[in-house]
């Protein structure tokens, strides 16, 4: 029984515990095992698991790497091109220090590409880091010709210099002309004087060519010579003396023959006749002293767009291994933050916990193989597609409001037709789809004459015009619109709403045609209802045609100043460079034949790759909808692939991914058959592009404007994968806008995703901070949390909604809050409406604050005779001041100072407040504020002690009493008033007083 007692106490003699008796338990049992002989058994998948932790690792040591590598390659690549621009780059860099960059740069690669070798991206960027060091070398060779060459001109310039040779450019033309001019004149004058130097030669008088001066100018050269006389000459006076003192020869001999030789070659009408004929120009060339016009141009490098265009690529390429590495990171994070160990210890809690990582880490590695798979697949499917079958293009109507968007769709339809669906046009869920042969009906004569072939199977337009189908045709940031038509009011030119589009359009690169509607209002204009239009311009009045040939003329213009190619479809010789213009009128149907004719065009010869049928699922959530007998339904777009019965299908919920099967696929029936009281034709499989109504359960929460994605059965983990990407678009939005702005700002609210990232972009250009965003119908829960901004800036307490709908217990419940709500159905009233508000409340504050703040000035009494009122025993004092400084304003706290007195606290120069600016007269008219140079009648309400010549006298200056509590309050809510003067004169008065 001791020894018993003695194995249930430990060292210490104390009694052990249950979870120290389980493990003493547990380690005999081991040790029996051991003695026994039983071999421990090996752990495969801990090994597996273990090696797959190892190799995980060692990628994302090598991603982390890469994206250093990249970061700092792209930044070397501009150091380099700022470099390369020299004095004309605003900010100055040297290049040893780049160079010196570049080497240690080239160091790293070479030590990653040693440790990893078999990582494809570290090799990519180490030959683009191998690039942009022989672009550094060339640069620093060209940099050091460069060097010699300007050291050689600067010795030469010395050397010159140092002779008397360095002119001017003007100087050299002017020595350059009288040179020529002397050789001409003396031409003949050298061919007579052959002879020189033999004994038998003839005597020459020399004769200079400034013998002849006017008295005037001998005496301005005497007095000039007498005043310079010890200055050394001017290099310019030395070249003019040089040349004209120049000797022209001249026979002495030879009697009236010579002399009237020389008169004909030195002067006399003839010599005029002679020079004027003369060619000074090639004189100048000729004598060798035509000035440098030709100035030695640096030696340049051509900058090649490879390098950076290969660095932009990785940079891109680094940017989304970013978004992957963050998104690893965060799941592991959240995987930390929601894990819980249990209260009671042990080896058993242990285990369990180890294999709680080991299934985790292997869940892990089984989403990184499924999101792998999943890749392969869709890159497998978009090789395998094929230009034989493609699928119908998906169209959107955009513009601006009343220029014709739905008349003009309308029309398109054919749904102003009493008699039915004409045409065999089908109405699907949220679009219309036109069927091949419908498409060639409605070209009518264009068909034939232009010798269309069809390819497509038909053309589905968005029935919904405007931004809102745009921006929800839309699959993980990218558009699945292919073509847009873009609506202009030919009347009107371009207008905010179309330059919105425009620029949305160019965002997403999407191709569009113009459509310049309402042609039938031009003045004149004779219509045929479903005329094409260049049949319909033909038979137009020269008048009609030259006002239509104006107005075209300016929208081209308007739209060229938005930087886009514009012309005539029918004058169009390049579309892929010109955007096509189709003069049209919806209310007659004239030139709706000519933009069907160019959508099918255009999609069938240019954009082919886009609009091949695949197999892989791309499809988006336009509404959810509560129907009678059906219950909550989602109307989707499928743009490409085939949706069938049975498959699920996940979608971006509020509260999480919403995980479901379809139930069933619904589109409308035609119109002729509406006596049926079956409204909707059910299908057991459908292919895209089709606008279809899908009945499933847990519908409610979907968020519209998101994804719809069907996972792979036979990929394990692919349904793991797909519940994260289809959150991804929702919770980036939600997380940039809270993150970006610290938690403060206006509470952000849209019918769909793609309306919400429309609105979110828009308040971001605007400078609107957001703290939060919701999709749908505004709730009692929103208003509660846009209320909490009371806390904090209560300004901001505010909801702005995009076309979304108001539920009335929100709007009590804002009323009780004091919460603002703002709704739009277009993005810019929403703006004008929140900056109107946010201008009230700025003008409340600034009144609030107005006796806290005070404007810097400094002014003075103008004169003793300017003291009308001195003060004191409760009088007020009246004095016209002048101000020096500044501004001065009604409620302006002004002080002087106490000659020879210092501050106890600060020891600093001590001041006496005297009393606040009551009013102001400028010109005997009230005035607010005065500006600096300006006088002022001032009434200053005095303390009951202080009067004029008492304490001060028109001597001394006045300032304005600044604090720490003025100087904030001017901060906060007066910034913009003060200019840059103002701002001096604070900081210079802040010193004055030593505020801190």
């Amino acid at each position: 029984l001791a020894e018993e007692e003695g194995d249930e106490t430990g060292a210490d003699g104390k009694p052990l515990s249950k979870a120290q008796k389980k493990k003493l338990k547990a380690k005999q049992k081991k040790g029996d095992g051991d003695e026994e002989g039983k071999a421990k058994p090996k752990n495969a998948i801990a090994d597996r698991l273990r090696a797959a932790q190892e190799a995980r690792a060692r990628e994302e040591a090598a991603m982390n790497l890469y994206l250093d590598l990249a970061d700092e390659a792209q930044r070397l690549d501009k150091a380099l091109s700022i470099v390369r621009l020299g004095d004309k780059a605003l900010r100055k860099l040297d290049s040893a220090d780049v160079s010196a960059e570049v080497d240690v740069l080239v160091g790293r690669c070479e030590a990653a590409v040693a440790e990893f070798d078999d990582h494809e991206r570290i090799a990519k960027i180490h030959a683009a880091v191998g690039e942009l060091r022989a672009a550094m070398t060339a640069q620093m060779e060209l940099e050091e010709r460069r060097r010699r060459a300007r050291d050689k001109e600067k010795e030469r310039k010395e050397r010159m210099r140092a002779e008397g040779k360095l002119l001017t450019k003007a100087e050299k033309e002017k020595a350059a002309k009288q040179q020529a001019y002397l050789e001409a004149i003396g031409k003949g004058v050298g061919a007579a004087a052959g002879g020189e130097g033999g004994d038998g030669a003839a005597k020459k008088r020399v004769v200079y060519s400034n013998r002849k001066k006017k008295k005037a100018g001998d005496e301005a050269e005497a007095h000039g010579g007498a005043e310079h006389a010890g200055e050394p000459e001017e290099p310019d006076a030395v070249a003019a003396a040089d040349l004209d003192a120049a000797p022209v020869e001249e026979p002495e001999g030879g009697g009236e023959e010579g002399g009237e030789e020389g008169r004909a070659k030195g002067g006399g009408p003839e010599a005029d006749e002679e020079w004027d004929a003369l060619d000074l120009d090639a004189k100048i060339a000729s004598s060798g002293l035509a000035p440098d016009t030709d100035s030695e141009e640096e030696e340049c490098i051509p900058v090649g767009a490879g390098l950076t265009s290969k660095l932009a690529a990785l940079a891109d390429d680094s940017k989304r291994a970013r978004e992957e590495a963050e998104r690893a990171a965060q799941a592991k994070l959240d995987k930390l933050y929601h894990f819980k160990p249990k209260a009671d210890g042990g080896s058993d809690d242990e285990t369990e916990s180890e294999s709680e990582s080991d299934e985790e880490d292997q869940v892990e590695a089984g989403k990184a193989a499924a999101r792998a798979e999943r890749e392969a697949r869709i890159q497998a499917a978009m090789a395998a597609r094929t230009p034989n079958r493609l699928r119908s293009p998906i169209c959107c109507i955009m513009g601006h409001v009343d220029t014709g968007k739905t008349k003009l769709l309308d029309n398109i339809r054919r749904t102003n037709v009493q008699e039915g669906e004409a045409g065999g046009i089908t109405q699907q869920i949220g679009a219309s789809f036109f069927p091949q042969d419908t498409l060639v009906d409605r070209m009518g004569s264009l068909h034939a004459k232009q010798k269309v072939n069809v390819r497509v199977p038909g053309l589905l337009i968005i029935d919904t015009p405007g931004h809102e189908s745009f921006s929800n045709l839309r699959s993980r940031g990218s558009s699945l619109c292919d073509v847009a038509i873009l609506v202009i009011d030919i009347m009107h030119g371009l207008e905010p709403q179309t330059i919105e589009s425009m620029n949305m359009l160019r965002s997403k690169q999407t191709p569009f045609v113009v459509a310049l509607n309402k042609i039938d209002r031009l003045y004149g204009w004779v219509s045929v209802k479903d005329r094409p239009f260049v049949e319909g311009i033909e038979q137009q009045d020269e008048s009609v045609r030259r006002e239509f040939e104006h107005r075209a003329a300016a929208i081209l213009l308007s739209i060229a100043e938005q930087g886009l190619n514009a012309q005539l479809y029918y004058r169009n010789k390049d579309p892929r460079e010109y955007i096509s213009l189709c003069p049209t009128s919806a209310h007659t149907g004239e030139g709706v034949a000519d933009i069907l004719l160019n959508l099918v065009g255009m999609t069938q010869k240019m954009f082919v790759d886009r609009i091949m049928w695949t197999p892989m699922v791309q499809c988006t959530v336009l509404e959810v909808k509560v129907i009678e007998g059906l219950g909550a339904t989602a109307d989707v777009i499928l743009a490409n692939g085939t949706l069938r019965r049975g498959d699920r299908i996940v979608m971006c919920g509020f509260g999480g991914p919403v995980v479901t099967r379809v139930r069933d696929l619904l589109t409308p029936r035609p119109l002729r058959e509406l006596r049926v009281k079956a409204d909707y034709l059910h299908h057991q499989q459908i292919d895209g592009a089709a606008g279809i109504k899908i009945c499933a359960n847990h519908l409610d929460n979907v968020v519209a404007g998101s994804a719809l994605l069907v996972p792979f059965a036979d990929i394990p983990y692919d349904l793991e994968v797909i519940r994260e990407d289809v959150m991804a678009d929702l919770n980036k939005l939600a997380k940039a806008a809270s993150e970006v702005n610290g938690g403060l700002g206006v509470y952000a609210v849209a019918s769909t995703l793609g309306s919400l990232e429309a609105l979110l972009e828009f308040l971001k250009t605007s400078k609107i901070p957001v703290s939060a965003v919701n999709i749908g119908p505004i709730h009692k829960k929103d208003v509660i949390k846009a209320s909490i901004m009371h806390e904090f800036k209560p300004e901001y307490a505010t909801i702005l909604a995009f076309d979304v709908n108001v539920v009335k217990e929100a709007e009590l419940q804002a009323k009780e809050s004091q919460v603002k709500i703002f709704t739009a159905e277009i993005i810019y009233h929403l703006f004008d409406k929140f900056t109107a508000y946010m201008a009230d409340v700025r003008r409340e504050q600034q009144e609030k604050a107005a006796s806290t703040a005070v404007f810097p000035v400094i002014c003075q009494i103008s004169s003793p005779d300017h003291v009308w009122c001195r003060g004191g025993g409760g009088d007020p004092i009246l004095v016209g001041l002048a101000v020096k400084e500044g501004t001065l304003k009604r409620g302006t706290p002004l002080c002087v100072e106490r000659r020879g007195m210092k501050d106890p606290d600060t020891g600093m120069q001590a001041y006496l407040d005297i009393g606040r600016v009551m009013s102001m007269e400028v010109d005997r008219k009230p005035a607010e504020a005065v500006k600096a140079g300006k006088s002022a009648a001032v009434k200053i309400d005095a303390v009951t002690s202080i009067a004029y010549g008492r304490q001060f006298d028109h001597t001394y200056p006045l300032y304005a009493r600044v604090t720490r509590k003025s100087i904030d309050a001017i901060k906060e809510f007066f910034k913009e008033d003060l200019s840059k003067d103002d701002w001096a004169l604070l900081l210079k008065l802040k010193k004055q007083y030593g505020v801190i």
